[in-house]
């Protein structure tokens, strides 16, 4: 799949394109810079079982979590779900009242939770709770409310 795509693109980057022409092949570690985050989904679900595991063992270390364990089936859906919304992001689509597959934003937000580090996660969380404070339409906090509700009531307007 991923091979297809790299060989029969007519926009690779020079990195890339140098190891196709020089050795017929992308190691992992130069093609990594090249795939979507579909792509990263796709190739995810393609390793086997005990890498999978082995690569939510370390997400969940690296997110200081320790106490919430991440499961190989729970990364996946943490990363399907952030492909979703990444997708909404990228066709400037709103984010706040998505619900791709029936996920809301509230969903989006615990799955960066599961993954992201608290201090990371705090930091999201201020953002936005900022941007909303300091949008011109958003006048009132009945409005910051509503708003806060149909994202899943994670925000605190102040």
């Amino acid at each position: 799949m991923f091979e297809h795509k790299v060989r029969h693109s007519g926009n690779n980057p020079l990195y890339v394109q140098h190891y196709l022409d020089r050795y017929g092949y992308v190691p992992l570690w130069v093609l990594q810079n090249n795939l979507t985050f579909g792509n990263v989904k796709h190739f995810y679900q393609l390793l086997e079982r005990d890498v999978q595991a082995h690569a939510s063992r370390t997400v969940q270390e690296l997110s200081d979590k320790q106490q919430n364990r991440l499961e190989p089936q729970d990364l996946l859906q943490v990363i399907e779900v952030l492909v979703d919304f990444r997708n909404i992001c990228a066709h400037n689509d709103r984010l706040y009242c998505a619900k791709p597959r029936g996920r809301d934003f509230a969903e989006m937000i615990h799955s960066l939770w599961r993954v992201l580090p608290t201090g990371e996660m705090t930091e999201l969380i201020d953002a936005v709770n900022s941007v909303m404070r300091a949008h011109p339409t958003i006048s009132s906090s009945s409005i910051i409310f509503e708003i806060a509700e149909t994202m899943g009531a994670l925000f605190a307007p102040y």
